[in-house]
């Protein structure tokens, strides 16, 4: 049997989770740069991949 397009979107909207408006989910922390010659530099580039899960 094929669920109707409004099932699908019900369920689909079952499985996300409310949005915060809080900004708690994502806090990315303040970023360390530093110019090097030519080159830019992210001092803190793993804690912030970290953070972000990436």
């Amino acid at each position: 049997m094929v669920e109707s397009y409004e099932e699908m979107l019900q369920k689909a909207y079952a499985g996300i989770d409310e949005p915060t408006d809080t900004g708690e989910r994502f806090q990315v922390p303040k970023t360390r740069v530093y110019i090097e010659g030519k080159t830019t530099v992210l001092e803190n580039f793993r804690d912030i991949i970290d953070t972000l899960n990436r």
